[in-house]
């Protein structure tokens, strides 16, 4: 008899379908992106392909992240997103959604509340990431977290409930913690591990990474975002830094990960259908399974249910 697998929350992917919805970079066939060459993925990526694929490894709950911020109606996604949610196959997911708000734009404050009527709706995410070292990978022109208006309506989530996903990278780590630290009722979820972009430099030398300089800087960072009690994180979006990622190159990555924040504050995140640029999902989760299988059973369970149920509102 074939073993059940065991139950996980995917926290972070995608579904899409680009001539419904206004995506901007979707329609933009192969124009680069941080993460690569974007044509594999710019085609529909439905619940159904989702639902086939996650199912069939264990997925009992799931979490949509927004797919574009240029949408003209960002609105308009999160209404998509709960109409598939009561789509046949698995009636109910996506179980959360996380959608986008312009934090820099004075319609901030109304477009949280037209997201927030919207059931499902968990929180905002305004990717930040953006590196001098390397600016091919930046997400954005200017540093957000700096701009007065931008902490103003981050300011604002916290009153009305929602959480935030932060995408970033090392290098902005203390302007993270000096925001959050002044918003310590927000619930805010680190996105993609942090954003290790260094491992590109050990994918293309064929190296593992375990003691280049560049690691201890991101692991810096990660232990100063660990001991803000508001902050959580997913193991999530290897394959945009490390398009060859494994159980033993990237080990350290998670490991470090777990150590600073504890499996209480860990979750599990596809990132599909970006990360299937780089692996099938069936061999992300074996690498989940590889790293957290010789955690005691309440260490796997907070790290597969627990600490997303918490950080969403989750049930399942």
């Amino acid at each position: 008899m074939t073993a059940r697998p065991t139950a996980f929350i995917d926290a972070h992917h995608h579904l899409w379908e680009p001539q419904t919805l206004e995506y901007g970079w979707l329609r933009d066939i192969g124009s680069p992106k941080p993460f690569g060459d974007p044509t594999a993925i710019q085609r529909d990526y439905t619940k159904e392909e989702f639902w086939t694929e996650a199912s069939a490894c264990g997925l009992v709950a799931s979490v949509h992240v927004q797919a574009d911020g240029a949408l003209p109606d960002p609105v308009s996604e999160s209404r998509w997103i709960a109409e598939q949610a009561a789509r046949e196959p698995g009636p109910g997911q996506p179980g959360k959604w996380v959608g986008f708000v312009n934090l820099l734009h004075d319609d901030a404050p109304a477009l949280l509340e037209a997201h927030a009527a919207v059931p499902g709706f968990a929180g905002v995410r305004h990717i930040v990431a953006r590196t001098v070292t390397a600016p091919a990978l930046s997400f954005v022109p200017t540093e957000l977290m700096q701009n007065q208006d931008w902490q103003d309506n981050f300011g604002r989530l916290g009153t009305r409930g929602a959480s935030f996903d932060l995408q970033l990278y090392p290098d902005q780590v203390d302007d993270a913690v000096a925001l959050i630290s002044r918003h310590d009722t927000t619930q805010v979820i680190v996105d993609h591990c942090a954003g290790p972009y260094f491992l590109l430099e050990a994918y293309h030398s064929n190296a593992i990474p375990a003691a280049e300089p560049s690691l201890a800087h991101w692991a810096e960072g990660v232990w100063k975002l660990s001991r803000l009690p508001n902050v959580s994180i997913k193991i999530s979006g290897l394959g945009m830094y490390h398009p060859a990622w494994d159980a033993q190159n990237c080990r350290v990555i998670f490991q470090t990960i777990l150590d600073a924040f504890g499996p209480e504050r860990v979750m599990l995140g596809s990132n599909f259908p970006v990360d299937k640029l780089y692996k099938s999902y069936a061999e992300i989760v074996d690498i989940w399974n590889n790293w957290i299988g010789e955690l005691s059973e309440d260490e796997q369970s907070e790290i597969r249910v627990g600490a997303a149920s918490r950080a969403y509102g989750l049930t399942g």
